[in-house]
Order: structure tokens, then C-alpha cells, then sequence
């Protein structure tokens, strides 16, 4: 009995786990799956850094392009216009959304704070300029950030707590979504004039 003990014992690891023919633990299923979060995070954060970082020049194409008569059009009833699009964007980066997704990669648990209030909408192709520099040096402290400081949260009152990593997802999504306002007016201009064609887009909004 002692030696049937004995070579149980020897079949598991320190940890418990059964031991594969060489003596090595066999993987933990718990550590597979907490690597497997981890990649698709890192992976996720990359992409927002790859979107954050190639909407500029997108914008920027957009805004030099987009005719004068067209800045201030509204593709639908309630919808933004280019000119309040960009606003809205300048003062995300450099006053709301910047500012406190950096503050909480410095800090852990910070309460959420009320930005101030947005201006108003200036000349589009100088609300551009500015918010390609203010994005510019986002970047900068964004790519030096370490896991520890993406798991960091702010406590929203609407939506509880809310991670670093959160926040730089949504923010990269923020910019898709308000670009694609932007081109729902050029979008609106051409929608009537696409006959029977109408039937395979989604009016623009």
C-alpha cells in the first residue's frame, strides 16, 4: 500500500495537478484561459491605438475636402453637423475624454468629474489642426501605459466602474462613430439622387 502511495504521490506536481511523462505539470486550465483574456485585451488595446492613431489623417482628408456649404448641414433632424462634430471632437481630446482617462492611468479609483463646458464650434479646418496635435501627444503617454495602470477604474455614476482599457476602447470607437456622422452629410446629399439603389444602404443618419 505504501508503494501504490507513493507513486500517486509521485504523479501530481506541487500544485496538484496530474503530471504528464516527463515529470512537468500538466497546464493549468485556469492559467489557459487567464492568458487567452489577456492576449485578446492586449490585443484589443492595440487596436484602439492603431485606430486612434490613424483617424487624424483620415479626418484631416475629410475636413480639407468637405465643401464649404456642407459644414454646417445636418444629414437628419437632431443630427450634428461637421462643425459641431469637430467641436465636440477637440474638446473630448483635449478636456473631457483625454484628460481623465490619463488622470485615471495615473491614479486608481478616482470618482468621475464633469468636464467643462464645450465651446463653441470654430473654423473646422483649425478644430482639425488641433485636434490632430492634442491627439498627437495622447498618444505619446497612451503607448507607454502598463497593464497595471489599464486596470485601473474611474467610478461612473451612470455606468459603474469603468477601466483604463475600457475607456481607450470606447475612445477609439468614439472616433469611427463621429466620423462616420461626418460623411452621413456628404452621404445625404447623394441618397436621393441613387434611384432604385436606395433599397441597399441605410439612409443616412
Amino acid at each position: 500500500m505504501r508503494g501504490v502511495a507513493a507513486g500517486r504521490s509521485a504523479q501530481r506536481g506541487t500544485s496538484g495537478a496530474t503530471t504528464g511523462g516527463g515529470g512537468r505539470s500538466a497546464p493549468d486550465p485556469y492559467r489557459r484561459i487567464a492568458t487567452r483574456i489577456l492576449c485578446v485585451a492586449e490585443l484589443s488595446f492595440e487596436r484602439a491605438l492603431e485606430i486612434l492613431a490613424g483617424t487624424p489623417p483620415v479626418l484631416n482628408a475629410i475636413v480639407s475636402n468637405l465643401p464649404r456649404s456642407a459644414q454646417d448641414e445636418r444629414p437628419a433632424v437632431g443630427a450634428w453637423s461637421p462643425r459641431e462634430v469637430l467641436a465636440h471632437l477637440l474638446h473630448a481630446e483635449a478636456t473631457s475624454m483625454g484628460p481623465r482617462v490619463r488622470r485615471a492611468s495615473q491614479e486608481n479609483n478616482l470618482p468621475y468629474v464633469e468636464a467643462p463646458p464645450q465651446a463653441a464650434p470654430g473654423d473646422p479646418r483649425q478644430m482639425s489642426n488641433d485636434w490632430a496635435d492634442a491627439r498627437v501627444a495622447n498618444l505619446v503617454w497612451l503607448r507607454q501605459l502598463q497593464p497595471e495602470q489599464r486596470a485601473h477604474v474611474v467610478h461612473h455614476p451612470r455606468f459603474g466602474e469603468i477601466s483604463v482599457d475600457t475607456y481607450v476602447a470606447e475612445w477609439a470607437y468614439h472616433d469611427l462613430d463621429h466620423l462616420r456622422q461626418i460623411l452621413s452629410v456628404l452621404a445625404a446629399d447623394l441618397y436621393p439622387h441613387i434611384g432604385p439603389f436606395q433599397g441597399l444602404y441605410t439612409p443616412p443618419t
